[in-house]
């Protein structure tokens, strides 16, 4: 199985829609099913999003794992989107959700990485010390961290990487094309971009991007022409924007290392 841990920084960059948009399209690269985990400990969207029930879901998941659960059960309390794709809930309350997962965070973890039948991706939320959604990314094949590349983001990102890079193999994906570029974010931050979305479109090409690095274990992905076309867009900046970051390259690393954990000093 696959397992994909997706997580953000700072609010609403479009983690859980990359979720689902991925779930849509991981099964003609792997041949499985998928399935969305909503572990975000802030509380959950997509059943007042896709107008759903509350329950089956995250919390009946964690009540049913509380002393381990067979991973054969874990797609049992999911509900189908109408695309059909199933996905499990949280609830809205970041009460009830986040007592959830800090009870059976371990055993959720450890039965989707079991699983046979299905491809996971798991919504986290934000990445953070001492969520109680940690554990699910140790079960995951990587994390992917959803960014908008603004200095703002990437700031906070660094000193979170080291966070997940203790539990998972760790990614991007940039929402939007700048104001700095991909290569401006991998030298400042170390980390491979899989890809540049447009906030308003389906992210449905990266799933490519992010499985094949799954599956065969190999990096260096470029943004090809490949990726573009119906099932999704993925955006590279226009050699006009690139020329502009380019010009503010130095000042923006002078201002990231500045404020960067001492660990990830060069």
């Amino acid at each position: 199985m696959v397992a994909i841990a997706l997580t953000s920084v700072s609010g609403a960059p479009g983690v859980t829609t990359l979720a689902v948009a991925l779930a849509h399209q991981l099964g003609q690269f792997t041949g499985r099913s998928p399935l969305v985990i909503e572990a975000d400990p802030d509380g959950g969207v997509l059943a007042i999003r896709h107008h759903l029930a509350l329950a089956p879901g995250l919390i009946e998941l964690a009540g049913a794992a509380r002393v381990g659960i067979d991973p054969a059960d874990v797609a049992g309390y999911a509900q189908p989107l109408q695309s059909g794709v199933p996905v499990v809930v949280a609830h809205p309350s970041s009460d009830r959700t986040a007592a959830a997962l800090r009870a059976s965070a371990v055993h959720i973890s450890t039965a989707a990485s079991s699983l046979i039948d299905h491809d996971t991706l798991i919504d986290i939320g934000r990445a953070r010390p001492g969520s109680p959604a940690l554990p699910l990314v140790e079960a995951s094949s990587i994390a992917v961290f959803v960014v908008r590349p603004r200095a703002d983001e990437i700031v906070v990102l660094l000193h979170r990487i080291e966070l997940l890079e203790q539990l998972a193999p760790v990614f991007l994906v940039l929402v939007g094309s700048g104001p700095y570029g991909v290569a401006e974010v991998e030298e400042s931050t170390g980390l491979t971009v899989l890809g540049v979305v447009l906030p308003a479109v389906m992210f449905a090409g990266l799933a490519v991007t992010v499985t094949e690095y799954v599956v065969t274990g190999t990096g260096g992905f470029e943004v090809t022409g490949g990726l573009l076309g119906s099932v999704g867009e993925l955006v590279q900046p226009s050699a006009a924007a690139s020329t502009d970051a380019a010009s503010r390259n130095a000042d923006f690393r002078k201002s990231l290392i500045r404020m960067a954990p001492t660990s990830l000093r060069a």
